[in-house]
């Protein structure tokens, strides 16, 4: 698959404890059947506070083999209770 007909797809967890956004996160992208799954705001120890309190935590991104595959992850991430947000992203 080439790179350029991935597309990558953003959502946002519904707040929940720091330490359990990765696993949540990595667990919902696997669902939807998306890989690469990453932090979009990365935070630093100097302003962990002020990352967390604005809810940049929160925000992943993953990869989907397709635009038709990152539409139906968008649809299926919308649909869990855990997700506040989802959509399509352009790289």
């Amino acid at each position: 698959m080439s790179a350029a007909a991935q597309s990558v797809v953003k959502f946002k967890l519904k707040p929940i404890a720091p330490q359990e956004c990765a696993a949540s996160a990595s667990e919902l992208a696997a669902l939807v059947g998306l890989d690469q799954v990453r932090v979009v705001f990365r935070g630093g120890a100097k302003n962990r506070e002020a990352h967390e309190k604005a809810g940049l935590h929160l925000w992943y991104q993953g990869v989907a083999p397709t635009p038709a595959a990152a539409a139906q992850a968008v649809s299926r991430l919308a649909s869990q209770a855990s997700v506040g947000d989802a959509r399509p992203s352009p790289r």
